[in-house]
């Protein structure tokens, strides 16, 4: 997320406090278009990187997915809306489900 008063960019990549990894490629028109890999054993999207499409509007964001697993077709969605305060020690901070846009992340093979 960059912040350019009071405008969101989401393309990039994003990871929660779990260590699934969100990337956003697309957010041309208010729609949202990237990949979801997650980082939970236990999911049913485990091992799989999975298409998103969503909308977005301001700081606001909802996406879905769907994708299958050994047990049948599963379906994922998030939503947020952040609230933004600059900051001078910590940059941004945004109240949220814990996506946060890290330095580095490191893919999987």
């Amino acid at each position: 997320m960059r912040y350019r008063e009071n405008e969101m960019t989401w393309v990039g990549r994003w990871k929660n406090q779990y260590g699934s990894i969100v990337e956003i490629t697309s957010e041309a028109n208010g729609r949202i278009e990237g990949t979801f890999r997650t980082a939970l054993a236990d999911s049913g999207f485990y091992g799989q990187t999975v298409a998103i499409v969503g909308v977005h509007q301001g700081n606001c964001i909802g996406f879905s997915s769907v994708g299958s697993s050994a047990t049948g077709d599963r379906v994922v969605s998030y939503n947020a809306c952040f609230a933004i305060k600059k900051s001078k020690r910590r940059g941004l901070s945004c109240r949220t489900r814990r996506w946060s846009r890290p330095e580095k992340v490191k893919r999987r093979p």
